[in-house]
């Protein structure tokens, strides 16, 4: 069940994450999906251990996984840019 909540997370943080990152043009959806749920997956991890959470979907890890989406698509983004000079 967890993994489901990763997922939907994951999704919607990335969706959102786009938004931010990229005024929601610069990622195409497929990019911005993955992202979101790589950042939901490090992101939630991380926060849930720091703050002592545990492993269940709470405030935390959803806005760890916001933090994480974020991270990975400046990161993939940057990345996409230098590969193309």
């Amino acid at each position: 069940m967890i993994i489901i909540g990763f997922l939907l997370i994951g999704l919607i943080g990335g969706f959102l994450a786009n938004l931010v990152v990229g005024g929601g043009k610069r990622f195409q959806t497929y990019e911005y999906w993955a992202a979101g749920i790589v950042g939901s997956f490090v992101g939630g991890t991380l926060m849930s251990v720091l703050l002592g959470e545990g492993f269940d979907i709470r405030i935390g890890g959803i806005l760890g996984s916001m933090v994480g989406a974020i991270i990975v698509l400046l990161v993939y983004g940057w990345w996409k840019r230098r590969s193309k000079a």
